[in-house]
């Protein structure tokens, strides 16, 4: 089965430009305080929700995000690396569809799982033999006023 390689990176990046309007409007530009970290997860959930769609689609993540968002201006990059890493944590948790690389392992785009080292063959083998857990899921969007997007994830 060929499937779609993802980077959380690159998700980011694509939400970037609507959480930092969005934090723009409403002045939160100052402090990565409880607040922001809400706009940032509608948004990143709301992106990750699109390309979950897909069931051919993983995500993966390297533990930190790159030094090029324009975020990055704005908020501590430990504080967002650590958001980022939770938030990761939560999806693979639930979904089944994220998985962790280092930073010198190099991704494709497209393929099989195959192509990729042995022991990321290893985790996504052990991730798609497990069904995501809905009802976490469920409860996980609920709690942070998400729940329109349950349907269409599942």
């Amino acid at each position: 089965m060929t499937y779609t390689f993802i980077a959380f990176d690159q998700i980011l990046a694509e939400s970037e430009k609507s959480i930092l309007d969005f934090l723009y409007d409403y002045k939160l530009l100052d402090k990565f305080v409880p607040d922001v970290k809400k706009v940032f997860l509608y948004f990143l959930i709301h992106r990750i929700n699109e390309y979950l769609k897909d069931r051919k689609v993983l995500i993966y993540h390297n533990s930190q995000i790159s030094d090029t968002h324009e975020l990055l201006e704005y908020f501590p990059k430990d504080k967002v690396d650590q958001f980022c890493n939770k938030l990761c944590n939560k999806i693979k948790k639930i979904t089944k569809r994220l998985f962790y690389v280092t930073n010198v392992q190099v991704m494709p785009t497209k393929g099989n799982i195959e192509m990729l080292d042995g022991e990321i063959i290893e985790e996504v083998v052990l991730l798609n033999n497990e069904e995501p857990d809905y009802k976490v899921l469920k409860d996980f969007l609920h709690k942070n006023r998400l729940t329109d997007m349950f349907r269409s994830i599942h």
